[in-house]
């Protein structure tokens, strides 16, 4: 007659328990320091709104950095150049110029643009409206340095050639531009989204007489 299985000792199993959620949370700060010089390394120019508030298919870009790479220690994808290119085409940051840069991060970010940038990017297309931009751009009184990054980084990741929704868009920022009279004040900026014009699918006569 086979003898019984000794049940393990209830210390024991807490100390197992509490040994497996230790490693998990050093697994874990592990991730979030290689997250984190990655991000340095190949996304450096990208201000933490778009880290974080630009979200592509229900994830941000920060958070399907963090899953591609808890992935790779699991057999998964490979987060070499190609991977960059296509993270950086999927979140609409290819091509930003990396002397675009926030000169004061205390500046405010205007809430009602944060709301309209967020709706740009929602996972479901019967949300997403190009009004909520309009409006701004056809409104707005001013807008600080910050803003004007974002915004030159913002309209860098359209594609307006392909969307007539993007290429709309486009031209209604550089109408806000000529509205504001800031074309010398934010020389920098719009110099370093120059770029504009090449891509503005109809609407490249108007970036010159800004």
């Amino acid at each position: 007659m086979a003898k019984p299985k000794a049940r393990p000792k209830a210390g024991a199993a807490k100390e197992d328990g509490a040994g497996s959620a230790k490693k998990r949370r050093l697994e874990r700060r592990d991730t979030e320091a290689q997250v984190a010089r990655l991000l340095q390394q190949n996304l450096g120019s990208l201000t933490e709104m778009q880290l974080t508030q630009n979200v592509v298919d229900g994830m941000s870009l920060l958070d399907r950095l963090t899953a591609d790479k808890r992935g790779t220690k699991s057999g998964g994808k490979h987060l070499g150049p190609s991977y960059w290119r296509a993270l950086k085409e999927q979140y609409g940051v290819d091509g930003v110029p990396s002397e675009l840069k926030v000169k004061n991060d205390k500046e405010e970010a205007d809430p009602q643009l944060v709301v309209a940038l967020l709706n740009a990017r929602h996972p479901s297309a019967a949300v997403r409206t190009k009004v909520l931009r309009m409006s701004y751009f056809e409104t707005t009184p001013s807008i600080n340095q910050k803003t004007c990054v974002g915004l030159v980084k913002f309209c860098l990741g359209l594609k307006p050639a392909a969307n007539d929704t993007s290429a709309a868009v486009l031209l209604a920022f550089m109408k806000m531009v000529r509205r504001l009279g800031i074309r010398q004040e934010r020389e920098e900026e719009l110099a370093a989204g120059g770029s504009l014009a090449s891509v503005a699918a109809g609407a490249e006569e108007e970036w010159p007489n800004l």
